[in-house]
């Protein structure tokens, strides 16, 4: 067996921060399907567009045109809150891996469905609720599979893939703005992304964790072993990590039955969730769902056409009669696609300035870093939107005008990129590293579900703020949001940099011992 000195096991890969090419492959596959999230979320906004120049779709029902293109903006993420309840049990009794082969199927039936739905407003509205099934099981399945498949000197750097791949899907979405298909050609396309996907996780290996929690150790072996590159020198590595997994299973399994009603022999979920190793992490992670949705950047990326469009100066549209004032200033400014397009740009290439550091800065700094520079192009930007109000002064007014071509694209830029630093993906990797082994698809389960219903109450309400509040104070909202997050994350979040799952498991086990 590998020496342990100085707290770490002597020619142990902890230190090592080489990519074992498997691992890395593993990796990649499990982000693909936060590549299909990311072109799901994306495809609303050139799909509606569409669909408002397609006469014959509207013709073929009485439904209002407005509820349609509501429904079909936002039954995907009301669809995904199913698809986050069954990823507990699948990802329990089926695997990390067979969960993502499945995850595949309703994702590529719903494009086709949607794809070849002519003026079936039915299949729209089936296909649009397969995608969102799909979305669900993703969020939950693919940060799990990756924590427990790759090293902890590494488990920062890529368990920001699937987040980066969910960005890079919403910079090709809105890239597909600007060539000249429809909404069926575009769902067409997108099918091709699921299906190759299919194929790629057929060859990525089960979890070892789960391996070992369903009492196959000999496959979790060789399973970790070619996880770790497959060499005969790190057998002794791959032992010890095994024993780890059994050891922190042990004492999670040690809550469990302390949770046993002693009458009729079964789990108390009340006494379980009273057991300080779920509900520690859970709070945590619930917490942190909470924050990524209402800081708002989810608002952005769904509303970012009607968010540019209220940028534009009031003054220009009253003094020009209303829409042909808004068509005028539409003209002058930054043309929406594009503003899209350079959104996205800035959201995925933040990422390469995130990756190097939260392997070395670690998850809280990176989380408070994010939160600050969040709060500021939003406090920014909900003073332009309060200067800019029918009713404003005449200094307010000359600000708007002077400033309205540059200033609101680059505070929202600004936003979404430190939102892709930190919020973006952190929450994601803290949920998968937190959650003892015992009840982690469970708990990722019921995280996942709450960022969906996060999600589906801002895509819903912001339209209404909008109107009810103002832009100002909606924005205003948002960064109260961050300032709150920072003090949450400062004081409760534990650090999970460098630690192995086991090791942070035992954090939350021992009462004792300070876990921040």
């Amino acid at each position: 067996m590998a020496k342990v000195k100085n707290g770490k096991r002597n020619g142990s890969s902890e230190g090592n921060s080489s990519y074992p090419l498997f691992e890395m492959w593993t990796t990649i596959v499990a982000a693909c399907s936060f590549l299909c999230i990311g072109l799901l979320r994306a495809y609303t906004s050139p799909a509606i567009a569409s669909m408002k120049q397609d006469p014959m779709l509207f013709n073929s029902t009485s439904i209002p045109p407005k509820e349609i293109i509501s429904w079909v903006a936002s039954s995907p993420p009301l669809a995904s809150f199913f698809g986050t309840i069954i990823s507990g049990p699948m990802l329990q009794y089926l695997g990390r891996q067979r969960t993502l082969v499945l995850l595949t199927i309703p994702y590529i039936g719903g494009w086709l469905l949607i794809g070849f739905a002519s003026t079936s407003i039915t299949l729209i509205m089936m296909g649009r609720v397969l995608t969102g099934l799909a979305a669900g099981l993703s969020t939950a399945g693919a940060p799990l599979y990756v924590s427990e498949c790759v090293r902890p000197s590494v488990r920062g750097t890529l368990g920001f893939l699937p987040a980066m791949m969910l960005s890079f899907g919403v910079l090709l979405g809105f890239s597909t703005s600007t060539i000249n298909v429809d909404w069926r050609q575009l769902a067409l396309i997108m099918t091709s992304f699921p299906i190759a996907l299919l194929f790629m996780t057929l060859t990525v290996p089960e979890s070892p964790s789960w391996l070992i929690l369903k009492g196959k150790e000999e496959k979790g072996f060789q399973n970790l072993r070619k996880l770790r590159g497959g060499s005969k020198g790190n057998v002794e590595e791959v032992e010890l990590e095994i024993l780890d997994m059994k050891t922190a299973l042990l004492m999670t399994r040690r809550c469990s039955r302390a949770s046993i009603n002693p009458k009729t022999k079964e789990v108390s979920v009340l006494k379980l969730m009273q057991q300080r190793p779920i509900y520690y992490p859970a709070t945590i992670a619930v917490f942190l769902m909470f924050f990524q949705q209402f800081t708002g950047a989810n608002a952005v990326i769904y509303y970012l056409s009607l968010i540019l469009t209220e940028t534009e100066p009031q003054s220009f549209k009253v003094g020009n009669n209303g829409n042909n004032g808004t068509a005028a200033a539409s003209a002058l400014g930054m043309d929406h696609n594009l503003s899209s397009v350079i959104v996205g740009v800035v959201q995925f290439g933040a990422f390469f300035i995130s990756l190097p550091l939260i392997d070395r800065l670690g998850r809280k700094i990176l989380l408070i870093f994010s939160a600050v520079a969040m709060s500021m192009p939003l406090g920014i930007l909900g003073f332009y939107y309060f200067c800019n109000q029918e009713d404003s002064s005449q200094q307010c007014i000359e600000v708007v005008e002077s400033t309205w071509t540059w200033l609101p694209l680059t505070c929202l830029s600004v936003f979404i990129a430190a939102y892709s630093i930190g919020f973006n993906s952190i929450p994601f990797i803290l949920m998968s590293e937190i959650f003892p082994s015992s009840a982690r698809s469970y708990l990722c389960s019921l995280t996942s579900f709450v960022n969906h219903l996060c999600l589906f109450i801002l895509i819903r309400v912001f339209p209404i703020a909008l109107d009810e509040i103002g832009a100002h104070w909606t924005f205003w909202i948002f960064c109260a949001s961050c300032l709150v997050s920072i003090l949450f994350v400062w004081g409760v979040v534990p650090e999970t940099k460098g630690k192995s799952l086991a090791e942070i498991e035992r954090g939350f086990v021992r009462e004792a011992e300070p876990l921040i």
